[in-house]
């Protein structure tokens, strides 16, 4: 949001709001350029320590209701023009378009869940597949798509679990857990491999 919510009693910006009366505040919505100069330290900071970093920013497309129609569009307004000045100032910034993506190119209802403001699984999944087309390389994608044939095999509920068939497809999965360990070192697979070993 570019609403900014600042303590009455001592003029204190703050980050959290929620368990204090609201008349505690002052609202305000920030200038452009007083976020880009704030997003800009923080990014400079940032890349001091990690000079090798890509920094993605996004604007959520969830709306918030509370501040009305009209002002959750100045805020989001003003939160993609911060983001565009940024990516425009580091070479290793780049945007990433969920809220256009949820706002131009679903455009339906049916991606929302019940509240019309939150974004559905079907939403949801449509926008991590593009995030993923941009950021995944080709040997993370693969990888993925190991992870979830794994998760679709622990989840499948066989009509005959001691039949051959189903033999043969838990053994496979325990393959294919052998493997991912190997190539992630660091992964926990023991209750996976566990379950796909309790067949014999």
């Amino acid at each position: 949001t570019s609403f900014q919510y600042v303590l009455k009693s001592d003029n204190t910006a703050v980050a959290n709001c929620h368990k204090v009366p609201g008349q505690e505040f002052n609202k305000r919505l920030l200038p452009v350029d007083e976020m880009e100069g704030a997003m800009s330290f923080s990014i400079r900071e940032f890349l001091s320590m990690n000079p090798g970093a890509r920094v993605v920013l996004t604007v959520s497309p969830v709306r918030h209701t509370r501040d009305g129609v009209t002002e959750n569009n100045r805020s989001k307004a003003r939160l993609i023009e911060t983001c565009h000045l940024l990516k425009e100032k580091f070479d290793n910034v780049t945007y990433f378009p969920a809220y256009e993506l949820v706002i131009d190119v679903l455009r339906d209802y049916r991606f929302y869940k019940p509240d019309l403001v939150h974004v559905s699984d079907t939403g949801i999944d449509f926008v991590f597949e593009k995030f993923c087309e941009v950021f995944m390389s080709t040997k993370a994608a693969d990888l993925q798509k190991e992870i979830k044939s794994i998760i679709a095999a622990r989840e499948h509920r066989p009509f005959h679990s001691s039949s051959e068939a189903h033999q043969n497809f838990r053994r496979s999965a325990l393959r294919t857990l052998q493997e991912l360990s190997k190539i992630l070192p660091g992964t926990d697979f023991s209750d996976e491999m566990r379950f796909f070993s309790s067949i014999d």
